[in-house]
């Protein structure tokens, strides 16, 4: 018959297993840091298919890890890098929508940016006053700040060329309706005239 454990030795197991759990939970967050790693590293090398396959797998294998905010994030900006803008968004999207917010104002931010390269820059500068709005402080306000700026300017460059563009166009239109006015009074005269038929 075996005595209880007394406190000293129940403290000992318990420090064992907490010291067991936390190397187990270390052992884990180094493989995920080591698997996020590889994936950044082909990012920031240029290797984007690599990268996306790298955190594709992550993705799949560890949902419920908060560095699938990471890998979300890492796979928009693969995209952005290889100037697949659209894709990018959809990734930086995913990147807003999950439970954590760890990469959230970079997100917003590089989905402004992704607008600005494809010209939307009405959209672009809605996703930085987006961001000022929610992050008023945040770490990249001043980039925000010039960033909407810059879009406002060039959404206003793009307006005024498309009206100038458009007058242009529509003094050709008055020139070709102004000359022939002569010849459509000199038709009239020359066309027979059109009789109402009363019913």
């Amino acid at each position: 018959h075996e005595s209880a454990p007394d406190e000293g030795q129940l403290h000992a197991e318990l420090l064992h297993l907490s010291l067991l759990q936390s190397q187990k939970n270390s052992i884990l967050k180094t493989s995920l840091w080591c698997w996020g790693s590889n994936g950044l590293y082909d990012v920031r090398n240029g290797r984007h298919r690599s990268a996306r396959a790298h955190f594709s797998e992550f993705i799949r294998r560890y949902p419920s890890s908060k560095y699938v905010e990471n890998s979300c994030y890492w796979m928009g900006e693969s995209f952005y890098s290889s100037g697949n803008f659209a894709t990018a968004i959809d990734w930086f999207n995913k990147t807003l929508s999950n439970r954590w917010r760890h990469k959230d104002e970079d997100a917003m931010v590089k989905i402004g940016c992704s607008y600005y390269m494809q010209k939307k820059y009405d959209l672009a500068a809605r996703e930085f006053s987006n961001y000022l709005e929610r992050y008023p402080v945040g770490r990249y306000r001043d980039f925000a700040l010039r960033w909407k700026d810059s879009s406002a300017r060039a959404l206003a460059e793009r307006i005024r060329s498309d009206a100038a563009s458009n007058n242009e166009a529509g003094e050709g239109l008055n020139e070709q309706m102004r000359a022939p006015r002569a010849s459509r009074a000199a038709y009239a005269e020359a066309a027979e005239p059109v009789s109402v038929i009363e019913l």
